[in-house]
């Protein structure tokens, strides 16, 4: 899958992504400091999931036509920072959709609901 990484998504994280062969591209790598509309742009026009810990990104739903193909929004304090990576592997590996989806990602949860489409 092709994500894109908020900069608070932690370095292992990304790393463990990669290393089960997902195309990751991180804001912190790439255009560290950059403001969550032009994050949410570069996700919608790359057609990358946005992965994040921002609630800001919800506000920024409601009011956006162009949307990216997913949004994970990761709700927990990780106890290591790969853990956001691996609870990710581990949900795709139980076939849930993210295309299409807003995906909210806890320690004990995940509810996924249907992107609004324009």
């Amino acid at each position: 899958m092709r994500f894109l990484a908020d900069e608070n998504v932690p370095s292992r994280s990304v790393a463990f992504l990669r290393v089960h062969r997902h195309d990751v591209a991180w804001v912190a790598e790439a255009s560290p400091g950059l403001d969550d509309h032009a994050i949410w742009n570069w996700a919608a026009r790359e057609k990358r999931i946005l992965l994040t810990f921002d609630l800001d990104f919800g506000q920024i739903l409601r009011s956006s036509n162009d949307l990216p193909p997913g949004i994970v929004i990761f709700r927990f304090a990780p106890s290591r920072p790969e853990e956001p990576g691996q609870r990710l592997v581990h949900l795709l590996d139980q076939g849930a959709p993210l295309e299409g989806h807003l995906v909210v990602l806890g320690k004990d949860f995940a509810r996924i609901r249907k992107l609004p489409r324009p």
